[in-house]
């Protein structure tokens, strides 16, 4: 199994670990990337996750709702914590994604 990094083109190869975690995942690595990175934002001050948000944002299309929706239930299957009251976390792992 590969990893494409759609930022700069590379694939990576993944080990016999990695594949067996990530391919059961619905959303794969990104959502479990972006659910990582929300998870520590979250901690940050209103101000700050504001800020972080709005500079990953930039150039980026707005998501249709068919996409929101995805992002969404992929963040809720690789997370407990935002498939439960993590309501922040999820918010931001969705946009992330």
């Amino acid at each position: 199994m590969v990893l494409l990094d759609e930022v700069t083109g590379r694939y990576w190869q993944l080990n016999g670990t990695a594949t067996l975690i990530l391919r059961p995942l619905p959303g794969g690595a990104p959502a479990l990337m972006a659910t990582a990175a929300a998870r520590l934002l979250v901690t940050l001050k209103p101000h700050r996750i504001r800020r972080v948000l709005s500079l990953v944002r930039r150039e980026a299309v707005p998501a249709t709702v068919e996409q929101a929706l995805t992002a969404r239930r992929a963040v809720v299957a690789v997370s407990a914590r935002c498939a439960g009251e993590g309501g922040l976390q999820r918010s931001v792992a969705t946009a992330l994604l």
